[in-house]
This record gives C-alpha cells, sequence and structure tokens, in this order.
C-alpha cells in the first residue's frame, strides 16, 4: 500500500504543480506586490540586486535562464530593504511602468539559479502575464 501511495504523489506532480500556478497571481501574487516603477532597459540592466539580496522573476529571469525572451517587463523580487532600493536606483512609482518590485515571501537561499528566483516560480510568472510569447516560453 506504501508503494501507491508514493506513485501517487509522483504521478500526480504535474497535476499539483499546474493548480499552484494557477492559483498564484489571483492568490499570492497581490499580496507580495510592492509597486510598478518605469525605467529604460539599460536602467534596469544595470541595477544592482545583489546587494540587497533581491532576484530576477518573471521576463528578466527568463531572458537571463534560456536567452530566448526579450522582456517588455521586469519582476525583482526583494527583502526588506525596498526603500533603500528604491531610493538608490531613483525609482519613480508609473501604476502602468515595466519593472514591479516584489516582496520577497520565501526564506531559503537557492544556490541553483544565482541571481534569479526558481524557475518554478518564473514559469507562474510568465503564465500570469497572459502573454502568447511567455506562455509559449514558460513552455
Amino acid at each position: 500500500m506504501l508503494t501507491d501511495v508514493r506513485t501517487n504523489i509522483i504521478a500526480n506532480k504535474e497535476y499539483l504543480l499546474n493548480a499552484r500556478v494557477a492559483l498564484y497571481p489571483n492568490k499570492l501574487k497581490p499580496k507580495y506586490l510592492i509597486d510598478r516603477y518605469q525605467k529604460n532597459e539599460d536602467q534596469i540592466n544595470n541595477l544592482q540586486l545583489k546587494d540587497y539580496n533581491a532576484l530576477w522573476g518573471g521576463e528578466g529571469a527568463a531572458a537571463r535562464l534560456i536567452n530566448y525572451l526579450n522582456p517588455f517587463i521586469y519582476t525583482i523580487y526583494i527583502t526588506e530593504r525596498q526603500g533603500e532600493f528604491t531610493l538608490k536606483n531613483r525609482l519613480k512609482k508609473d501604476p502602468k511602468g515595466n519593472l514591479i518590485l516584489m516582496k520577497k515571501f520565501w526564506n531559503f537561499e537557492d544556490t541553483d539559479y544565482p541571481g534569479m528566483t526558481h524557475p518554478i516560480l518564473v514559469y507562474a510568472d510568465l503564465l500570469a502575464t497572459g502573454d502568447s510569447r511567455n506562455i509559449e516560453t514558460a513552455k
């Protein structure tokens, strides 16, 4: 009987992932949104994330992981130093801005993907946009 339980867990892995990813944009993501800002691509690519324990997510991370996507919207996950980060980088709030700052909602280090969130979160961010090019990249 124990073997059957383990088989079911492994067999349902994809279903469980997709169920969690489907809930992400409406249940979890809005709780951790800090704000949106506008910066040009060169300015965004020169942000010093490491100094603030910040990580690339979404399109920015996907572009770095697979070098396939040209980001329109950049997502950064950051810990407790958001105010200092926004001041240092002269970020100006813009509700339609191309830079989304999110509060980092996990408290463990993932050394497999330096400077980026885990690919599952990148996947969830890409699917949450509903944009066909991001969905293609996520797959």
